[in-house]
């Protein structure tokens, strides 16, 4: 198979091949793949994500977790949102790791919050663990576990965009070193 234009990998074609296809169409570099220490890599990811909600979180006054987009969550929605929808995949794909775990609604605080957020990140790094490496597979997702942190990082961001653009809407904007903050994965 010879390697695929940058405009043909994500090409319907190209999504149907086998991973080892796809792996062989990347050309000489392409090991990064199969290779077991990305999963390192990949767990680092999630929680450098992880610890973004949590920044962002802290950042923003207690009177200001009301403050709803006007068609949407408020703030604090869009975060027990998040925590939910990470039990949603545990108790789908490992049961096993519920233990412990409380879904929320929007009467929680913000102590309450920041615990059971950080509860479901270990519970969601276990489960990704638990797929041995980025190609293994979580229980109800497809394709690979790879893809399911994707999946999780998109899914949180979008709501990290919805509580920002709610504040903006209500006039109380993050500060600058929040909003650029929360895009500084090296640092965070």
């Amino acid at each position: 198979m010879p390697p695929l234009r940058s405009y043909e990998l994500f090409s319907r074609g190209a999504a149907r091949d086998s991973i080892e296809d796809r792996k062989n169409s990347f050309g000489p570099g392409a090991a990064f793949l199969s290779n077991t220490h990305n999963m390192e890599a990949l767990l680092d990811s999630w929680k450098i994500n992880a610890r973004l909600n949590l920044y962002l979180l802290e950042a923003i006054p207690d009177d200001q977790l009301p403050i709803k987009l006007a068609k949407g969550k408020t703030v604090l929605g869009n975060f027990t949102h998040l925590h939910n929808v990470r039990l949603m995949w545990i108790k789908a794909s490992a049961p096993n790791l519920m233990d412990g775990l409380n879904k929320l609604d929007e009467t929680a605080t913000r102590e309450t919050l920041t615990d059971e957020l950080s509860k479901s990140t270990k519970a969601i790094h276990d489960l990704i663990a638990s797929a041995g490496t980025p190609e293994g597979k979580i229980k109800g997702f497809k394709p690979h576990a790879g893809g399911f942190v994707g999946y999780m990082v998109a899914h949180e961001t979008f709501h990290r965009t919805c509580v920002e653009i709610a504040l903006r809407q209500a006039g109380t904007p993050l500060s600058d070193k929040v909003a650029y903050g929360i895009w500084e994965w090296g640092t965070r």
